[in-house]
């Protein structure tokens, strides 16, 4: 993510407005954060199965760095 990326991912975090947008907001960023964890555990996984880092958990751990 970029900074004004950032800075909007962690304004819809922080919402607790009761507004259509403001929920729908709340509601991506948790998907966000589900997705991000599912992919960090897809690289545990990957790296104990090969013993080692490969190209895909390295592009993976590359997607979750931005």
């Amino acid at each position: 993510m970029n900074e004004e990326e950032k800075q909007a991912y962690e304004w819809s975090k922080n919402q607790n407005y009761q507004s259509v947008a403001a929920k729908s907001a709340k509601i991506l960023s948790d998907y966000i954060d589900h997705a991000n964890s599912l992919l960090e555990q897809a690289v545990e996984e990957i790296e104990n199965i090969y013993g080692r880092e490969t190209s895909l958990s390295e592009q993976i751990r590359g997607s979750l760095n931005r």
